[in-house]
């Protein structure tokens, strides 16, 4: 069975999936930030290194 949830941070979510990555035995198989996106040049640095979106993958 697979399982596709959504969550929102407010401002720890690389520690979240780091953790989760851990605990889980999963594996951080993407993680983009804001920054990372067309026009992320010009936001501010503390919002550029936000994490915009994360794919865990957790078994098969």
């Amino acid at each position: 069975m697979k399982i596709n949830p959504y969550l929102v941070f407010n401002g720890q979510c690389e520690d979240a999936f780091r953790l989760y990555e851990r605990v889980l035995g999963g594996r951080i198989e993407m993680l983009s930030r804001f920054g990372d996106t067309p026009g992320g040049e010009g936001m501010p640095e503390a919002m550029k290194q936000q994490v915009m979106h994360v794919h865990l993958a957790i078994g098969d």
